[in-house]
């Protein structure tokens, strides 16, 4: 067994990544309980307790995102203990491999030696205490002294122009340090850092904790910021929030996230993206214009979204209408809509859309595309609101005039239909081949057609 990790929450109580080996090593009376999506679940015993166990199936067990993700649902990275806990006994955060930061917000509980309760947590970096705790006699805290050199009142700020900021603007003590209890004191941002170029790192922002929200633009137009993490206590991430920090390579959703509005990752570079279970609100341009994204997975206990059939795109559960998606998304055959702005600012070659789709949103293509490619002879409705929207600007600078491919014997049909009539100089037929109108089928076609002249029909049929 690789790591496993416990806590009083019996729902959640550890997790194996490397999969079910090992398993028998360290608990009895296992047994198998029903689960679905990326996680088997175990229930088992160990110290004459019961704990719920999951792992990874074995097809995700090599992928890092999904392990980042088993990880993230029981692992605690900082713990806060409130000055009402006066006492901590010798196991209770025995095998926390990945805690970093403990945070005591009164005086130093009681405990046999300060240093068992910690001594199997790796990556125990910060223990932040009150800073009549830190005294040379350390009073009444002899079981403490072995972990000191981790003890702290202040915050060590990476980068001098996130920590210049913080101080003008939170350092209620005037001192030239921000302690713990001042930034958890702030709860919100005010844009304080909008639209700053210099900023780089602001991994300490996870210790601000009163946070609720990234309020609209807090970080906009911050293009040297490199790395971020969020508190745990975000529930809400406002318009425009991160918009164009374009060297923004990684970003970790907190599991309390519930809702990511318009424009809010517009413009960044990471190359994946974590949907937690709590996040029900996801607005069409949430994660859009960011040309690095290539893998997008939601937590299959999210009750409102989903990213079925490893899409990489992020689809409304309940009306299958793909609502946002990377530039390497695929549109599952369940999906039947997408929506307003499903592919907005992206530049794939080409797209197609497969037979089932019955409505497209006026921007789902407003991106640099070359070729769309229909399946269905039935035109789907396209919302172009009257005419005033293409599936691009065509003529606008910077922007080419997509070609639009249909069915063989639907051309008059889409050159006739709402929505698709100002397209008709631009739409063309393809051939399909008899009862077999599958992707593969087209991309087969497709690739035919762009290669020569006239359309191979001779070629296709005796194939």
């Amino acid at each position: 067994m690789n790591q496993t990790s416990y806590t009083d929450d019996s729902n959640t109580s550890g997790y194996l990544t490397e999969g079910y080996e090992g398993l028998s090593t360290t608990f009895t009376d296992i047994e198998r309980q029903p689960s679905r999506g990326y996680c088997e679940l175990y229930r088992a015993k160990r110290y004459g307790r019961w704990f719920l166990l999951k792992c990874l199936t074995p097809e995700h067990q090599d992928d890092e995102t999904y392990r980042q993700m088993l990880r993230k649902e029981v692992e605690v990275l900082m713990l806060s203990v409130p000055s009402s806990v006066v006492g901590i006994g010798d196991h209770c955060m025995d095998d926390c491999p990945r805690l970093q930061t403990v945070i005591f917000e009164s005086m130093l509980p009681a405990t046999n030696d300060g240093v068992v309760p910690l001594q199997n947590c790796s990556q125990l970096s910060n223990i932040f205490v009150p800073k009549y705790e830190k005294n040379d006699d350390f009073p009444n805290r002899v079981a403490w002294k072995t972990l000191r050199p981790l003890m702290k009142s202040e915050i060590a700020f990476a980068d001098p122009e996130v920590k210049a900021i913080c101080l003008r603007r939170w350092d209620r003590n005037h001192n030239g340090e921000l302690s713990i209890d001042e930034a958890q004191a702030v709860t919100s941002l005010d844009a304080e850092f909008c639209r700053n170029p210099i900023i780089e790192y602001f991994d300490e922002l996870r210790f601000f904790t009163r946070l609720e929200e990234i309020g609209i633009s807090d970080f906009e137009f911050c293009l040297s910021l490199r790395s971020i993490q969020l508190p745990q206590s975000i529930r809400h991430i406002g318009a425009w929030a991160f918009h164009d920090c374009k060297g923004l390579q990684h970003i970790e959703l907190p599991e309390r996230l519930e809702r990511i509005d318009h424009d809010a990752l517009v413009g960044c570079v990471f190359s994946s993206i974590y949907i937690p279970a709590a996040t029900t609100s996801i607005a069409t341009t949430a994660i859009t214009s960011n040309q690095k994204l290539t893998k997008v997975v939601v937590s299959p206990e999210n009750p409102v979204y989903d990213s079925r059939e490893n899409c990489n795109a992020i689809i409304h559960t309940a009306t299958n209408c793909m609502v946002s998606a990377s530039h390497v998304a695929r549109i599952p055959r369940s999906v039947t809509s997408l929506s307003d702005e499903a592919f907005n600012w992206f530049d794939p070659e080409e797209v197609v859309i497969p037979d089932q789709i019955t409505y497209i949103g006026p921007w789902t293509f407003a991106t640099l595309i070359d070729r769309v490619y229909l399946e269905s002879p039935i035109p789907p409705y396209f919302d172009s609101r009257n005419g005033q929207l293409n599936i691009i600007n065509p003529g606008s600078e910077g922007f080419s005039d997509p070609e639009i491919y249909v069915p063989i014997g639907s051309l008059e049909a889409y050159q006739q239909a709402d929505g698709w009539r100002q397209f008709a100089h631009r739409i063309r037929e393809y051939p399909v081949a008899p009862h077999n109108n599958s992707c593969s089928t087209l991309a087969a076609l497709k690739r035919h057609a762009l290669k020569k002249s006239a359309w191979p029909w001779e070629k296709i049929y005796k194939d």
